[in-house]
């Protein structure tokens, strides 16, 4: 409901919601909640308008000083929406791997951590800016140059402005070996078994000696 001083927009004009169409937040009469607009249905990125106020004699919420037509979106800040990741893909060209994801909507989204792992174990590759909050489609890619290894694994950890991250599905892909490599075993030290990977750049027949402390295979 739009409410003024006569005029469709003036400085008297607030939006007034019933707390009971906020579907999705559960409890709205106990959360904060937030308004955010964009000017042009559809596209653009969403900005805070700001903090709704609880009437509950009436059980609604209500913002003024509207001063005109946007688009609106209302979210918790004490349950913000999730960042709704649609896809993430990984693809090899020799030893640089091409990462790419898309996001239907954000909500306080400050940006991706792009993790590899190649030997066991996860590590931070870089970070991707996100678009803070919007309600379109959002297209991220990050480049990981000079790769070394044979299957090699990706994901994202999403993280918000207040620190909350979730993790994203891990994805995977089998580089073709240029050379002649054999790899640091790991875990190393271990106790009772390792893992050793070695790339041949074409098919051949090959002997792989291991030996203890002792010199002893």
């Amino acid at each position: 409901m739009i409410e003024g001083n006569g005029a469709v927009f003036g400085n008297g004009t607030s939006l007034r919601f019933k707390a009971s169409s906020l579907t999705g937040i559960e409890n709205p009469a106990t959360k904060t909640i937030v308004l955010y607009k964009r000017p042009t249905p559809g596209s653009g990125d969403f900005t805070v308008v700001g903090t709704l106020t609880y009437d509950p004699a009436t059980d609604e919420f209500f913002v003024a000083g509207i001063t005109g037509f946007s688009e609106f979106v209302m979210a918790s800040e004490d349950a913000p929406l999730p960042v709704e990741l649609t896809s993430f893909t990984a693809k090899a060209t020799g030893s640089v791997v091409n990462l790419n994801w898309e996001t239907a909507t954000e909500v306080d989204n400050n940006g991706f951590d792009v993790e590899r792992n190649s030997t066991g174990t996860w590590q931070k590759i870089g970070f991707v800016e996100g678009h803070g909050t919007a309600n379109s489609p959002k297209y991220y890619n990050f480049t990981d140059k000079s790769v070394t290894g044979n299957k090699i694994q990706y994901r994202l950890r999403q993280v918000d402005n207040d620190g909350a991250f979730e993790y994203s599905n891990v994805v995977e892909v089998e580089l073709a070996p240029t050379s002649f490599t054999l790899d640091q075993n790991y875990p190393n030290p271990f106790n009772p078994a390792t893992m050793i990977r070695f790339s041949l750049p074409t098919a051949s027949v090959v002997t792989l000696n291991v030996y203890n402390t002792l010199v002893k295979k």
